[in-house]
């Protein structure tokens, strides 16, 4: 898959349009040109996603939209290929150190040279996107890099007799986020990532002079 983008305002609708074209078209299209042959065969589809499929979270709306389709598509042909003996499954990683997340850095400088215009940059300022790279980069440090646990779930998913219908490999997806997106009112939920931008970010410079106007 691909990862690009960052805040809403700072992403081109031709990243939003890359991003499911691979993410989610591609997978789109894959199923389909198989799906004859495992109709006959009464095969299995395992379809990797993200956790970012199933929760969303700021400053990755590119990704997410692309996951959440994937995922969402995943759901639907699960069901609707029981009809011919085929079961399919999900399995929704959480952040692991790879190349996209080791990487993150490098695209959203990219982002800010190439794609953002000379006001939106002022609007914003340089202490706001020197911030967004600290945390973007204290955010990879912290990923984990127990990759293999993606890999046992997918041959899980692949040799089990009693696969399961979603796998969520990752201590952050299994033992936080699942839970939180279970259980947690999204009000709640709203709360919670409002201080966490609140604590995490800086404000926008132009929306910082305005507040002390």
């Amino acid at each position: 898959g691909v990862h690009d983008g960052l805040f809403i305002d700072w992403t081109p609708v031709e990243v939003f349009q890359k991003v499911m074209e691979v993410n989610f078209f591609g997978m789109v299209r894959l199923t389909k040109a198989f799906l004859p042959e495992l109709k006959r065969t009464q095969g299995r589809i395992i379809n990797l996603t993200s956790l970012d499929g199933y929760r969303p979270l700021p400053t990755t709306a590119a990704y997410t939209c692309s996951k959440h389709a994937a995922d969402a598509f995943t759901s639907c042909l699960r069901w609707e290929m029981k009809w011919f003996g085929i079961s399919v499954h999900t399995i929704n990683p959480g952040t692991f150190k790879t190349d996209l997340s080791v990487e993150a850095h490098l695209r959203i400088e990219k982002l800010w040279q190439d794609k953002l215009t000379e006001d939106t940059k002022v609007e914003y300022g340089m202490d706001f996107f020197n911030k967004v790279m600290e945390l973007t980069q204290a955010f990879t440090a912290g990923a984990s890099t127990k990759v293999h646990l993606v890999g046992d779930a997918v041959a899980h998913a692949c040799t089990s007799q009693r696969p399961c219908r979603r796998y969520f490999p990752g201590y952050d997806a299994k033992f936080f986020w699942k839970p939180v997106r279970d259980f947690v009112p999204e009000v709640v939920l709203d709360m919670i990532i409002d201080i966490v931008i609140a604590l995490g970010f800086p404000r926008p410079l132009t929306t910082m002079k305005e507040k002390r106007t």
